[in-house]
């Protein structure tokens, strides 16, 4: 039902969201695409995060219809433009959740299930949050190396800037979330199959 299908896209893209909000962001972890790269502009130069993912995915919506056509763009348009309202909303909730004094292993270990999830949500309807998932197909397409290595390469160097930025802890916290990430969106979580390999 085409319903559905955009229940669990809106759903994923909240929990995503949340999990951003509520785990990642306060704790400087740079493991999900465009959002991680906001953390970095955000303590650095305190631009509103909502703000930078929405303008980074314009660009990089305009990028996709350029390399990748005209179906590839319109499956990241949606989430392309939620994420960052849903970024902006779910920033609310936080100061009514008492989650301020928890550790941030635990935070890294939440936050990537809770992403993971989101993710396998979007994905498995066939949806993308927009993002670095863009840069990872084109990457794919144009120099010929499987998607999981595209995404490592340029998700990889956003994990590595937020190490430099914050410290060998906040890197290795945010690898543990990409892990998560990848684990969570997989099928024994949410039933997609092995070969679909997570955008973040």
């Amino acid at each position: 039902m085409v319903y559905k299908k955009y229940l669990n896209l809106i759903l994923g893209l909240l929990i995503v969201a949340f999990a951003f909000n509520a785990f990642l962001l306060p704790n400087n972890f740079t493991a999900i695409g465009t959002s991680g790269l906001s953390v970095i502009f955000n303590k650095s130069y305190q631009i509103d995060t909502g703000l930078f993912v929405l303008i980074a995915n314009i660009i990089l919506l305009l990028i996709s219809y350029l390399f990748l056509g005209k179906k590839a763009t319109f499956n990241s348009l949606i989430g392309s433009l939620l994420m960052p309202v849903f970024m902006k909303l779910t920033e609310y909730l936080i100061p009514f959740l008492d989650i301020s004094n928890i550790e941030p292993v635990v935070s890294a270990i939440i936050g990537g299930i809770l992403s993971g999830i989101g993710y396998g949500l979007i994905f498995k309807e066939g949806f993308t949050s927009g993002g670095t998932d863009i840069l990872d197909q084109i990457v794919t397409k144009y120099y010929h190396i499987p998607i999981g290595s595209s995404i490592l390469l340029v998700d990889g160097l956003i994990v590595i800037a937020g190490g430099l930025v914050f410290g060998i802890e906040t890197f290795i916290y945010s690898l543990i979330i990409l892990i998560l990430i990848g684990k969570f969106s997989t099928e024994k979580s949410i039933g997609l199959k092995e070969d679909k390999i997570l955008y973040i």
